[in-house]
């Protein structure tokens, strides 16, 4: 059964991937779930910015931003899909106007997922203007970027 589902399936879209993924885990069906991310590994955009992504639980929407399969056209895909389910996750919590630092918070080490430092300039820019980064995260960022070439210049 298990296989002419996943047959049936075909081609399915980015959102329905997203949202399969939690009950391809609930049924231990590898092959469903190994179908899902070949979905969102190769039209990872779509998968990003579908509202089937901030239904998620923490631990799914990890699974997936972490994946170093992802192909985003932008690094600000992951983190504009990471602040949307932030923001779905405080109004399921009751909080329909949270803080940034609220929003943070629920993220917990799901923000670590973003790729900072593969952003660009305007890309950066938009990050700041969000708030969900301190400036200790932004006074260390260029440590971070060039850690490296400054010890070599040393």
């Amino acid at each position: 059964l298990e296989k002419a589902c996943i047959v049936l399936l075909g081609d399915i879209s980015p959102s329905v991937a997203v949202a399969l993924i939690e009950q391809a885990d609930k049924h231990r069906s590898k092959q469903l779930i190994e179908k899902c991310f070949e979905v969102i590994d190769a039209e990872t955009d779509g998968a990003l910015s579908a509202d089937s992504l901030t239904r998620l639980t923490k631990e799914s929407l990890k699974r997936v931003v972490e994946r170093s399969q992802l192909s985003p056209s932008d690094e600000i895909m992951i983190f504009r899909a990471v602040c949307a389910w932030a923001e779905a996750e405080c109004a399921r919590q009751g909080d329909n106007s949270p803080t940034p630092e609220k929003k943070r918070q629920v993220l917990g080490d799901v923000f670590n997922a973003v790729r900072f430092p593969t952003m660009s300039v305007e890309e950066f820019g938009e990050v700041g203007r969000c708030k969900l980064i301190n400036c200790k995260f932004f006074l260390k960022l260029p440590h971070y970027l060039f850690g490296s070439i400054i010890s070599i210049v040393k």
